[in-house]
């Protein structure tokens, strides 16, 4: 939760994104359940989704889906569903994909708080109609992205292919105004590597973006002075990126692993 701390109170704008990065708090989908006719003819997704704000930012989501085109319910897609389908109440709006990879991925907008935060689901977490364990993921300002905003979510089903900054050990030295920082990118599929930065002219609450780790990687840094808190992004350039959060970095030099974070399919650099 280091990562949604560090931006619950402030925006960042990070480099890399088609839009400034708006992460304004972390939303969790639980008792997550797909029920299908055994003929495919209708599926029924219900869900209930914290916003982690308080009661009056939650509700309940339960809405049919029906097979079309010859596609069955559980692999069709569907777009603006309505939580409530009364009509009566119609805050969140629901989107969702199914991918022939094997996992679905579940958009959730509300309207009105203009955000909306993404979810993944292996096939294998709602075959058997069995209660998905819950999830919680990024929310982020409608608009941050300008692509097609079910792609941006397919990484994250995958929770085998989840990154990892490991051993972040950062220090200051106010004779050179020099920060140093070294750490493990564990790329969650096999990959890992070292990286060794020291950035001059620069301060314990200061920036920097686009910064080489080796030949595969680039760094950037946002510090936020409330929780002394701060986030890496990681970028793969012109492929994909991950942001990793700590707080309390400037009272301490081992900041140690970051939680896992999921990667986004997105042109950085």
């Amino acid at each position: 939760m280091f990562l949604y701390s560090v931006f619950a109170a402030g925006l960042f704008a990070l480099p890399g994104l088609a839009a400034p990065t708006k992460v304004v708090g972390s939303w969790t989908l639980s008792s997550f359940r797909r029920s299908c006719a055994f003929d495919g003819s209708i599926c029924t997704y219900s869900f209930f989704i914290d916003e982690n704000s308080g009661p009056e930012n939650t509700a309940y989501c339960a809405f049919p889906v029906s097979a079309h085109d010859g596609v069955p319910g559980n692999h069709s897609d569907f777009t603006d569903m309505d939580c409530d389908q009364s009509g009566t109440y119609d805050r969140f709006k629901v989107n969702g994909g199914w991918d022939p990879a094997g996992f679905a991925t579940i958009v959730v907008t509300d309207k009105q708080l203009d955000s909306y935060a993404f979810f993944g689901y292996q096939e294998g977490e709602l075959a058997t109609r069995d209660v998905a364990a819950p999830k919680t993921s990024p929310a982020f300002t409608v608009g941050t992205f300008d692509d097609n905003d079910l792609v941006l979510a397919k990484l994250a089903a995958r929770q085998d292919y989840q990154a990892q900054v490991l051993g972040l050990v950062r220090s200051w030295n106010p004779d050179t105004r020099t920060i140093s920082m070294s750490f493990t990118i564990d790329e969650g599929n096999g990959l890992r590597a070292r990286c060794q930065l020291n950035i001059d002219n620069t301060d314990p609450k200061g920036f920097f973006w686009s910064v080489p780790c080796g030949s595969a990687y680039t760094i950037s840094w946002g510090y936020k002075e409330d929780t002394d808190g701060a986030v890496m992004t990681v970028c793969v350039p012109g492929q994909r990126n991950a942001w990793f959060g700590w707080d309390g970095i400037n009272s301490r030099t081992e900041l140690g692993d970051s939680p896992k974070s999921n990667w986004y399919e997105r042109n950085c650099w």
